[in-house]
């Protein structure tokens, strides 16, 4: 049987809700970072604290308990925070920044990764993705990614996805499938902003994820 994936036109209205709320949500970002509380999410509470420092990944909506609803649409907004011991903030961002390397570090999702520009600390990068629920699609997305250092111990990430279109490979030759995906479209629009900071021999990543 012949499945379809049809491409998806979000309305104006929802498009401009969608980044009205992402500006509102960095503008609040900034204000924490600069309010003089805590640099990273999980340290805002002593329970979350605790579970991360006990190695758990501590994720969960940033507003509520589920979606924000906008004008025909829905805005998937996480968080979340983990410890990784025994690393220094260094190796973690090279680590992160070996963008050729994606495709083996985070397989099997990620089947291909290329590093398409650098300069400083900005970085342009190529992601193939498998994402398998019901059907399997694949997906070639480009993103822009900038790294700033607050100091030499804490960093922010922002990356956000320009382009999204699905790819035909041998998992989906069986089927029909759109070639081009608006980027606000079949998987949303996705800016993780990463906190990052030294703990004492490991780091401690909180990131905030928009779809």
């Amino acid at each position: 049987m012949v499945q379809t994936a049809n491409q998806v036109q979000l309305k104006p209205k929802t498009v401009e809700a969608f980044h009205a709320y992402v500006r509102e949500a960095e503008a609040v970002m900034e204000q924490l970072l600069h309010a003089g509380g805590s640099f990273l999410w999980s340290d805002q509470s002593s329970e979350r604290t605790q579970q991360v420092r006990a190695g758990q990944v501590v994720a969960r909506f940033w507003a509520g308990r589920g979606p924000v609803q906008v004008s025909n649409g829905l805005i998937h907004d996480w968080i979340g925070a983990a410890l990784i011991p025994n690393t220094t903030i260094e190796d973690t961002l090279a680590l992160i920044q070996d963008y050729d390397n994606h495709k083996n570090i985070y397989k099997p999702e990620v089947i291909d990764s290329r590093l398409i520009s650098h300069h400083a600390n900005d970085f342009q990068i190529y992601l193939r993705l498998r994402k398998k629920k019901i059907i399997t699609v694949v997906l070639d997305t480009y993103h822009d990614v900038h790294y700033r250092p607050l100091d030499r111990t804490r960093w922010i990430c922002r990356s956000c996805t320009t382009r999204i279109a699905e790819s035909r490979t041998q998992e989906t030759r069986g089927r029909k499938c759109c070639r081009l995906i608006p980027v606000t479209g079949f998987c949303g629009t996705c800016i993780p902003t990463g906190d990052f900071k030294n703990v004492t021999a490991a780091w401690t990543l909180s990131v905030e994820r928009f779809r």
